[in-house]
């Protein structure tokens, strides 16, 4: 089923909860995910608006590989052309509400669940499709000029001290190399974990074509 389909019928007050609940949000921002919602169940979408990948939705709950136990929600797209995932949050909204969402993210954390972390990774960039549409313009506008500033010979490295001095950050002088050996371990170790699962997300519906 096509993400708008899942949009239109849910209600916005059940999928609220869950994003309150995951993104630990105040209630004075639930207006503004209200707004957002009600646009998406307007938007209509054509074959002009879709991109040339037919991508579905896929959501899966990953460990995060710099603190192994600690679980978070990721969204992604995947394609039948490849076994990629993809971020999607360059995406114009219409193209979203066009692609299919993965059946077994519904069946493993239900319909209210996998709605409440797609509109809240939707609306990264904006809450509105226009908002959306003009901030993803301006990074891809950033990353033209850096791509050039590259091109014609200009561009400085910056080393990681300055990097670090520009975020008020301190190095660590010292390291256990031991300590640094046990957390690469662990990290590999949760980027396994986290392989499997998502093979096990997908292995039905890559079956299936």
């Amino acid at each position: 089923m096509k993400l708008n389909e899942w949009i239109k019928k849910a209600e916005f007050d059940e999928v609220w909860t869950e994003i309150k609940k995951a993104y630990d949000l105040p209630d004075q921002v639930k207006s503004v995910y209200a707004s957002a919602y009600d646009e998406l169940k307007e938007i209509s979408f054509n074959e002009k608006t879709m991109s040339d990948e037919a991508f579905t939705i896929g959501i899966c709950e990953l460990e995060d590989a710099l603190e192994p136990g600690i679980f978070v929600f990721d969204v992604f797209g995947i394609s039948h052309d490849d076994s990629n995932r993809y971020s999607l949050i360059m995406e114009p909204w219409n193209n979203w509400l066009s692609y299919d969402v993965l059946d077994k993210s519904v069946e493993l954390y239900g319909e209210t669940v996998v709605l409440a972390h797609i509109l809240y990774e939707m609306t990264f960039h904006g809450y509105s499709s226009h908002d959306n549409e003009q901030e993803q313009q301006k990074i891809i506008e950033k990353l033209d000029e850096a791509q050039k500033s590259i091109n014609e010979g200009y561009a400085s490295l910056v080393s990681q001290e300055e990097v670090y001095a520009a975020f008020g950050l301190e190095r660590d002088k010292e390291v256990d190399p031991e300590l640094e050996k046990r957390k690469n371990a662990a990290t590999e170790e949760a980027m396994a974990r986290n392989e499997s699962r998502l093979q096990e997300l997908m292995s039905n519906w890559r079956r299936s074509h």
